[in-house]
């Protein structure tokens, strides 16, 4: 299969991984399409609640997707992604919690972690070789959104806007939500992800995933990072 994006990701197994694959309705790890979570007695759509993250799959992105450079293989991509997390510790940091981002629910960090950040900066820049420069188009979708100066700066070098200081680590559960949905997403997804996520949370492995013609992305390569 050949793929039009690469990007480097954080992507949840177990219980929290499974969660996840129900909620979206794309196994990303598997590379399939699952069924929805079974939602009695609300009127929470999850095939519409989730339409925008689902291509993208249940995970955290550290490296933002990114055209390979034509001078680079996706062979090379794999050898240097697996030297990469040979070299790079694990990393961890409080529980995860459910939060409001801007305009959607997510999954995150009560607190960000500074192990995470930097785990994702050293993704940004070590993966930067690969990356081809965004086309217009690419560029005109990005600007599309109000973004501040220093934002503007960080797509032009690095493009993708939200790296370094503007970075939060998350996953994503759903797409722009209204306010009066938030309540009753969190009175329904708090009893079901309390007993999933644990004290703390951590990253011990990374999944180099590769995005499909009908912009699905699949998991390509998973590896564990040192201890």
């Amino acid at each position: 299969m050949r793929f039009s994006r690469y990007s480097i990701y954080y992507v949840p197994d177990g219980l929290l991984g499974k969660f996840g694959a129900s909620w979206l309705g794309w196994d990303i790890q598997a590379r399939k399409s699952v069924p929805f979570l079974q939602i009695q007695n609300t009127e929470i759509d999850l095939n519409q609640l989730t339409e925008k993250p689902r291509k993208y799959g249940f995970h955290g992105t550290l490296k933002a997707p990114f055209r390979l450079k034509s001078c680079k293989t996706e062979k090379e991509l794999i050898a240097d992604f697996e030297g990469f997390c040979r070299n790079q510790s694990s990393v961890s940091s409080d529980k995860l919690v459910l939060q409001v981002i801007n305009d959607f629910l997510a999954l995150a960090p009560g607190k960000q972690s500074k192990q995470i950040n930097r785990l994702a900066q050293n993704c940004v820049t070590y993966f930067e070789r690969y990356r081809a420069p965004l086309n217009k188009m690419e560029l005109a979708k990005r600007r599309s959104k109000p973004l501040t100066i220093y934002q503007q700066e960080m797509l032009s070098k690095w493009g993708y806007p939200y790296v370094f200081k503007d970075f939060k680590f998350h996953l994503t559960l759903t797409g722009k939500i209204s306010k009066t949905h938030v309540d009753e997403l969190l009175s329904f997804l708090g009893p079901k992800i309390k007993p999933i996520v644990g004290d703390r949370f951590s990253i011990k492995e990374l999944v180099l995933v590769g995005e499909d013609r009908e912009g699905l992305f699949h998991g390509l390569i998973r590896r564990k990072l040192k201890y």
